[in-house]
């Protein structure tokens, strides 16, 4: 017989999956995509703009100081190296979030 994980187990190894989880920023409200990237090894915690980018609006967010990441087929988020902008990719491109909301 299994016993079943308490709630707050469950929610920590969620949140502490590589894999991209739909969120609302906590300070503007946005819809995101959050993450640990690297997983386990790397446990770089990012949130994302749900919104694809083309080239263009990849140079656009890197010249604003943003990451750019992409988000495998997987559900995985990996970051962008710069190598990666010189030929085509199969996944969507993603950018670090920025909030809305003026930081007072």
């Amino acid at each position: 017989m299994t016993t079943p994980t308490p709630q707050w187990l469950a929610e920590r190894l969620a949140d502490s999956a590589d894999a991209a989880v739909p969120r609302r920023c906590p300070r503007c409200g946005a819809p995101t995509l959050t993450a640990r990237a690297g997983g386990r090894v790397m446990a770089l915690d990012v949130r994302l703009d749900t919104g694809p980018l083309d080239i263009e609006e990849e140079i656009a967010a890197l010249m604003d100081g943003r990451l750019t990441w992409h988000l495998t087929s997987g559900g995985r988020i990996t970051w962008r190296h710069n190598f990666h902008r010189r030929v085509p990719t199969r996944h969507q491109v993603l950018r670090d979030h920025r909030c809305r909301r003026a930081v007072a």
